[in-house]
Parts: structure tokens; sequence; C-alpha cells
């Protein structure tokens, strides 16, 4: 039996086998102290059993092992079983959970690149499994796995890697010739307690050298990425890190052959790439990461860029978010699905996006005035929609996520959202964007301008236009699509639905609690920055999966249907999805409301790094 390149793959994940000897790694080692310095990307679990620890103890997982959700789960849980990994191991002849029980340490995949003569980027890839205390379970597995390669019919040729005993494979011909670029062989060992597999023999080289200190740097010595592991990572059972740097010095010469090609277009307006890439200020991007953790408190996401302070530019600088208050706004109620506030003076955003514009092509820039100076000279020739426009916006951006109007599949599609913009004058940018539209027909009814409590309300509808479920006044079932303004305080409020922004402009009701003083919100906001946030954002999981919930309990018919096209997509295994996934069988919501909560989010920026971190607080009645 032959065997084709995907099942060499499979079959690599279990990879190696060492036939000499051991000793190289004393103790556990971190997956920087494994992988060598020039290490592109790593993703990695430092310890598989706190790993899976976190994971079961997520408040979701811990949802499908309630007892209310027999009836659902168990039939989806016992079709995964026999479907998916039964046939995985039926075809691999193995048992999957053998393997996975030798994973007592990290596991690590690394990701490297190099460019060719040619200046073509390759790509490599090395995984290292730490079985822990198992490494006689491991190599019995492994030397297994080899016969079974052997067997069928793939080429295995010993080597010797800093004196240990690896394995080459390499696909049959029948697989035929990997894409330019990719990896075409692997080399396979088992370490003492390590499994390693990687597609280059050198980096194998390397990292057996930095790992037994005989030689060569580590990612440990890499300084963007020592600095993130010692901050972000050294207390997280999962990360990731991409050394973008070193993807920008692969990037530049692409670029400049590219300019090459360029030297012949006389067009003015197409700009040259290495102006586009130079005006981007990709440059300064030195890395991004992302880290795991779990505490008693919550799950927290934590997303980092490395871009030192001094080296924002770009769409770095023109992306910048202030740092001031970005809790909810005193008349937004405790009841939204959701709430959003980014701290961004869009006017600074349009003069940097200006700057980078003319960087990038100068004609481009006058053709830019020129359109922007005719907006409304039309209806009067002094208007100057520049600075009525852009010199009226402010720094603060808020979004309103608010609740369905009724729990039936069209309302929940169209829950309505509002949206207000800071201004220092309102009503000038209200009028500002009414004049821009160019929707003002002389003598036609598409701009409509009323008083609501003494505020006025401006209106752009598009006649024959309907959004299903939005109400105009007086209640009516739809409404013409159109956009609503209303300047209020320092703000201009903007929806697509009248009723709501009239019951905005009313203010909350004397019942309703403020969202800003919900218990506990003001602890999990600060979980998010040691300092100011930038932006916030909050997302009542509980009551936007209720709806959901509860709409799948009733209709059933209406999401399995769904669940069945995508199987039928996803290959024969899947087949007949929408008959496992039964959403008449789930409890009411209310046996099982306690693993939902709210979470939130939030970006700042320091020194060295611009920061969004995602923080769900463990729900009440599960701690």
């Amino acid at each position: 039996m032959r065997m084709n390149r995907q099942g060499i793959a499979v079959a690599a994940i279990c990879l190696g086998t060492l036939l000499g000897k051991g000793g190289l790694i004393a103790g556990p080692k971190s997956p920087a102290a494994l992988l060598p310095e020039s290490t592109l990307a790593v993703l990695t679990l430092p310890n598989v059993p706190e790993a899976k620890e976190a994971f079961f103890n997520d408040p979701f997982v811990k949802l499908f092992s309630d007892p209310a959700m027999k009836p659902y789960a168990g039939k989806l849980q016992a079709a995964f079983q026999e479907n998916l990994l039964g046939g995985l191991e039926k075809g691999m002849g193995i048992k999957l959970s053998e393997y996975a029980d030798l994973m007592n340490g990290q596991l690590t995949l690394a990701l490297f690149a190099s460019l060719s003569d040619a200046g073509r980027p390759s790509i490599d890839v090395m995984l290292a499994l730490d079985s822990g205390d198992k490494g006689e379970e491991l190599k019995a597995k492994m030397t297994d796995v080899r016969q079974r390669l052997t067997d069928a019919g793939a080429s295995l040729k010993p080597v010797t890697i800093r004196n240990f005993s690896f394995f080459q494979l390499k696909p049959g011909p029948e697989a035929g010739s990997p894409p330019a670029g990719m990896p075409s062989e692997v080399y396979l060992g088992q370490v003492d307690s390590f499994l390693m597999a990687c597609s280059s023999s050198s980096i194998l080289e390397r990292s057996i050298a930095g790992a037994t200190g005989n030689g060569g740097s580590t990612l440990a010595s890499e300084p963007n990425f020592s600095r993130i592991y010692s901050g972000r990572f050294k207390d997280s059972f999962g990360y990731g890190w991409i050394n973008f740097g070193e993807i920008y010095k692969m990037i530049v010469p692409q670029v400049q052959a590219m300019d090459r090609q360029f030297a012949g277009n006389a067009n003015p307006l197409v700009p040259k790439p290495s102006a586009v890439l130079n005006a981007l200020g990709l440059d300064g991007l030195k890395g991004l990461g992302f880290n795991l953790k779990q505490s008693p408190g919550g799950q927290m996401v934590e997303f980092a860029a490395a871009v030192p302070k001094n080296s924002r530019r770009g769409i770095f600088k023109l992306l910048a978010l202030e740092e001031k208050d970005s809790q909810p706004l005193p008349r937004v109620p405790d009841d939204v699905l959701s709430f959003q506030r980014v701290r961004l003076n869009l006017g600074d955003m349009w003069r940097e996006l200006e700057g980078i514009v003319g960087e990038i092509s100068p004609p481009a820039t006058g053709l830019l005035e020129l359109f922007l100076g005719g907006l409304g000279k039309d209806r009067d020739p002094g208007f100057d929609f520049k600075e009525s426009f852009f010199g009226n916006l402010g720094d603060d951006i808020v979004t309103i996520g608010l609740p369905p109007k009724s729990t039936e599949l069209q309302d929940l599609a169209t829950a309505p959202t509002i949206t207000l913009l800071g201004s220092p004058n309102p009503d000038q940018l209200a009028e500002a964007l009414v004049v821009a539209t160019g929707l003002i027909p002389s003598g036609g009814n598409m701009l409509t301008e009323r008083q609501f409590q003494g505020r006025k309300i401006y209106s752009l509808k598009i006649p024959g236009l309907a959004i299903p479920g939005a109400a105009g006044p007086g209640g009516n079932a739809s409404q013409e699509a159109g956009l609503h303004l209303a300047p209020i305080d320092d703000y201009l409020v903007i929806t697509l639905d009248e009723e709501v922004l009239e019951g905005y402009l009313r203010g909350p009701s004397s019942s309703s609690r403020p969202l800003r003083s919900a218990a506990g919100l003001r602890q999990s906001a600060e979980a998010l920055s040691e300092g100011k946030l930038t932006s916030f954002r909050y997302d009542n999981a509980n009551e936007l999966l209720k709806n959901l919930w509860e709409l799948g309990r009733k209709n059933p018919e209406m999401l399995q249907s769904g669940f069945g096209m995508a199987g039928a997509a996803l290959g024969p295994q899947m087949g007949g999805l929408e008959e496992l996934i039964d959403f008449s069988q789930l409890p009411p919501f209310e046996q099982v409301a306690k693993y939902f909560h709210y979470s939130v989010a939030g970006s700042s920026s320091d020194a060295n790094y611009l920061n969004y971190r995602w923080f769900r607080p463990t729900p009440p009645k599960l701690k």
C-alpha cells in the first residue's frame, strides 16, 4: 500500500522514533528555550494538562456536562465520537485517546521562513510535544508508528542530527510535488520525553543546540519576544507570537521588485508600491501576540501589537485612540444587548489620512480636495464641507445595541442599534451630513425635518425600500429605509429606526438602571488595563443567547435545515448533521442560565504595545 501526502501528514502528527541517546533536555523546557531565535511564528500550550483544566473549567464547556443538556448533548457527543473520531481512528489504525494521554508537557508548533537566492520565501515547520514522565510509552507508540509508515510504503531514511537519531520521511512519487516554498520532507525523532518533527534538519540542529546549551541562540533571547513573554505570556496557558519584523524584511524585496516593474507606468495617479508600503508605517510593527489566561475571576484573552510609541506612524497613528473616559454614558440602561465606546478623534484621523494619501500619491490629494470642495456648493456657494463636517467631528464614537422588539426571527435579525458621534457642534455636523448627501431633489420629500420634544430630527428616506420590523411614528409595522439624525447634547445620534430614535431622545425610564452602575462592571473593566482604556465594549451574552436559545427550541426545523446544508457541504462524514443537532431537545433557558454572563473588552496603549483585551467574568452561580 502506498501512502499519499495527506496520509503521511496525519501520521507525522504522531511522529518519529529515537534508537539511541537520551538526556537532551533535563527537566521541562519552555517553548522559548526550545526554539531557535530565528522563529517566525509560534503557537503553543506550554503545559497541556493545565490547558485541559482551563478548557474544562470554561462555563460553556461545563454547560454541555449539565444533566439538563443530556438529551441534546448526549446524541451530539455520541455522533462526534462515532462518526468523526471513529472514522479517523479506523483510517489510521490507532486509538487517538492513547496518543492524547501522552501529552503531559508542552505542545508547540513553530514556523520559520527564509529567502531563496531568487528572493522567494520558503516556509519550514516544527512540532514539539513533551510526554512528561511517559517517555517509554511514547517510545513504544512511535516504534509502532514507524512500522506502520514502513508497511504503508513511506520512504524512511535514518539520519543523525547532533548525535541523535532521526528519520527522514518523504512522500511517495504519487503524492506529487509540494507547492513552491512549502516543505517536501519531515525529520522525525524522540528525545527523552520529547517528540520532535521538523521539515528542516538545520532548524532541528539549532533547536537541539540551543536547548542543550551547546551553542546557538534561542527564541528567549529575541528582544521583542522576551519582552512580551515576561510581561504577558509567562502565566498563560496558551499563547501565540508572530515576528512581524522578519516578515517585513521579506516583504521589502518583493515590493522593490514590483517597483522595477512599475518604472514604466506613466499614470501619476497610480502610486509606487514602495510609497504605499512606506506610508502604511508597517516598519514600526515588530510583532503580534495573543495569550489565554484563566483565574477564579474569569477568562481573559489578550492581543498585543508590538509597536514602540516613537515608531507609530501611518495606520498606527491614523487609528490612534485617546486615553479618555470610555465607560457607558449615564443614559444607557443596563438592559442593552451591547455597548461600545471608542475614543477616536475623527478630525485628527482625517488629517492623518490626508497626509498618507499625499505621501502615496500627491495628485490624488488634489482630486480629493476638488471633490470635497464642491460638496454643497449647489445649495450655498459659501458652504465649506471640510470645515462643517471634519471640523465638527469629536473624539467619541458610541454604538448601542438595543433589545429586539420581539423574539420572532425577523426582529432578532433586525435588532435596533444607535450610533452617537461626539461633536463640539452636533447641529452643524448634522447639517453638513444632510447637505453632503446630494439626495435632496427640488420639491421632493426624501428629506424631512421635524421637531420632537424640542429637538430637531432629520430623516433621509429611500422610497420603496422598507426595513422589516422597524417602526415609524405611530407604530407602523414597517417603515421606509432611511437615516435618521438628531443632535443632542455633545453628540449626533444616528439610527435607522425613527421609533428607537424618539425613545432615546425621551431618555431612560424612571425604573431603568444605568449600565455603568451594573454589579461588578467597574471591576471587570479595570481588569482590562492597568491604566486608562481607549475603548470599551460590553456584550450581554445572557440576554442575547436567551432569545436565540428559545427560538431554537420553538422552531427547531428552521435552524436544523441550515445545519443540514452546512453538513452536506462538509462532506459525507458530516451528512445528516441536522438530525444530530436537535434543538427541540434543548432544556428551557432558565435551567442553564447560570452558565451565561456578560463579557467586556477594551483597548489601551503603553510605551511598547497597542493592547486589546477580552474578559468574561465567571458567572456568579458558578463561583
